[in-house]
């Protein structure tokens, strides 16, 4: 005995709901899931490029500190026969401080952090 299913005009009615309904849910979730992804990869890019500018100040800023830290110990330090050697150590380690310095000041800066930065230029140079 063999049965065949046959669906009846309200199982087909239902089951023709039922995909449409599934359909309406499914497009929308899909949008919303590219949209998220394509708003995800903007975010990890925009927080890459913050952070590689904010490592690439760090190290404008530790070349400054060590460049001032050398001519510190310099001066410190200085050998009693060899004053010209400390010396031409010291300016080499002042000019990479004032390189640092102008190179850090192509930056976007704000006002306040320009000025800051320009008063400690001044002080250097003294």
């Amino acid at each position: 005995m063999t049965t065949s299913f046959k669906p009846q005009k309200g199982e087909a009615t239902l089951r023709k709901k039922v995909l449409t309904w599934a359909f309406a849910v499914a497009i929308p979730v899909l949008i919303a899931v590219g949209f998220l992804m394509v708003w995800s990869l903007d975010a990890r890019s925009d927080l890459a490029r913050a952070t590689d500018n904010f490592v690439e100040e760090q190290r404008m800023a530790d070349r400054i500190h060590r460049g001032v830290m050398r001519q510190l110990t310099g001066i410190a330090v200085v050998p009693a026969g060899d004053r010209e050697r400390t010396r031409d150590e010291f300016w080499v380690a002042g000019e990479e401080v004032h390189h640092q310095i102008r190179r850090y000041l192509f930056r976007d800066l704000s006002l306040e952090q320009r000025v800051h930065l320009e008063e400690m230029a001044e002080e250097h140079q003294r």
